[in-house]
C-alpha cells in the first residue's frame, strides 16, 4: 500500500502556475517567499518580485 506525503514537493513553472501562486511575493536573493516589504529570511527588500515575475525572469521552476 502506498501512502502520499501531505508535504509533497510540487514543481511550479510558467505553464502550470495558478493566478494565486503567481501573485505571491518572493525574494530573488534567497529564493523564498517574502512579505510585501522585506524578506524575513535574508532581510533584503531590493530583490522582491512576484512568483510569476520570478518564473519569467529566471526561466527556472519553483519548488513549493
Amino acid at each position: 500500500m502506498t501512502t502520499l506525503n501531505k508535504y509533497e514537493i510540487r514543481e511550479i513553472t510558467l505553464i502550470n502556475v495558478s493566478d494565486e501562486e503567481a501573485n505571491q511575493i518572493v525574494c530573488v536573493f534567497c529564493d523564498d517567499y517574502a512579505s510585501d516589504t522585506f524578506c524575513g529570511k535574508c532581510n533584503e527588500y531590493k530583490g522582491l518580485m512576484t512568483l510569476g515575475e520570478w518564473l519569467s525572469y529566471t526561466n527556472e521552476s519553483w519548488l513549493a
